[in-house]
């Protein structure tokens, strides 16, 4: 039986603008989110990712007027990830119209937050966004906040790890081909997905 592949386009807003990347650098502005929600409603597209890596998220938290914008524009799935700081900002993300989250930095470094916020919203509703690079030595190194930190030096396990916190679904990024337009890495998802 052949299984039609979901379309989910992933969204990097900065600043409140639209922004594209190459390898996690240099953001170029590439035009309004709003819009761009409009469009892919057009389109018919299964779900939409919004991303804000915004320098300043996490001391800010979301931008929730603009997240509110968006969720009046697009009859799709919505997830959100980027700048969540506690339980409240979850709740309101949710309260605002979208299905699901996505964690990355919490993951690394708040697993009671990520806890609550699966317990409270249930695992079908949390994604956790691994970003992983190759090593020089072979393998690859998973990373936190935009490919700064780094959190694990296996996928593997890290994978397996987040799968037991309870997320429901993994939004795997190789940096290295992030933005170059040069394909999936299909090897280490084949990996990660015999592994899980």
């Amino acid at each position: 039986m052949l299984v039609r592949p979901r379309v989910i386009p992933s969204l990097l807003i900065q600043d409140g603008g639209l922004v594209k990347t190459k390898q996690f650098k240099k953001p170029e502005d590439v035009g309004d989110p709003i819009n761009a929600g409009k469009i892919f409603n057009e389109k018919g597209v299964d779900e939409l990712c919004i991303m804000d890596i915004s320098e300043d998220r996490y001391s800010r938290g979301p931008d929730f007027s603009l997240l509110e914008e968006v969720a009046s524009e697009a009859f799709m799935p919505l997830a959100y990830g980027g700048g969540i700081r506690n339980l409240d900002d979850a709740k309101r993300i949710f309260r605002i119209g979208f299905e699901k989250m996505i964690l990355n930095r919490v993951l690394a470094e708040d697993e009671m937050l990520a806890g609550e916020i699966i317990r409270l919203f249930g695992s079908q509703s949390v994604i956790a966004s691994i970003d992983i690079k190759k090593s020089l030595l072979g393998g690859y190194t998973v990373y936190t906040n935009s490919g700064k930190t780094i959190v694990s030096k296996n996928v593997s396990e890290w994978a397996k790890k987040v799968e037991k916190m309870g997320v429901g679904e993994i939004l795997l990024s190789n940096i290295d081909r992030e933005g170059m337009q040069n394909g999936f890495d299909v090897g280490i998802i084949r990996k990660i997905a015999d592994n899980a």
